[in-house]
């Protein structure tokens, strides 16, 4: 064979060598771009669900907060005590806490319930007489003065805060 034959083969061969890694690290480059999109886009999924979780988890908290702040009538249109405002609400603010604590991120869940604890004012395990609700937002006197001791409003901010300590979890 002639040198020109050679020179043909050897040249065809290190093209051909050289296609194959071009293909090879195009596929590679291609999986690791699809990867990475793939994980761009669960990422994004994931954060818009955790975005409707605020918001369906928000929702209650500002309805609470309206009564708190504006006032409330019960059935009778007799106006609504802030007690009888955060019990009526409880089912409702409970149902959206266990729903949001599901899809909060597992490092800030502790902090989350704690935070829930102290709206709820949960007794003491020791403290028998304590009862949910009036430890925090009953407002009382003291008997032999007759002094306010925790007013209507110091409850009603009380429980403003409380509300707006869990909601910084719903930030988005």
């Amino acid at each position: 064979m002639s040198d020109a034959i050679w020179a043909a083969i050897i040249s065809g061969t290190i093209g051909l060598i050289g296609v194959g890694f071009g293909l090879l690290w195009n596929q590679n480059a291609t999986q690791k771009a699809v990867e990475l999109s793939f994980s761009k886009v669960t990422e994004l999924l994931s954060h818009q669900e955790f975005l409707k979780a605020c918001i369906k988890f928000r929702n209650p908290f500002i309805d609470t907060k309206y009564s708190l702040i504006f006032g409330a009538k019960n059935e009778f249109e007799k106006p609504m005590t802030m007690l009888d405002i955060i019990e009526r609400d409880f089912p409702i603010l409970e149902k959206a806490y266990f729903q949001f604590y599901e899809v909060l991120p597992k490092n800030k869940r502790t902090a989350f319930e704690d935070a829930w604890i102290e709206y709820i004012c949960e007794p003491k395990e020791d403290d028998i007489l304590n009862k949910k609700f009036e430890n925090c937002y009953l407002p009382y006197r003291n008997t032999e003065t007759g002094e306010w001791i925790r007013t209507e409003e110091d409850c009603k901010q009380s429980a403003l805060k409380r509300i707006n300590k869990l909601l910084k979890f719903a930030e988005y």
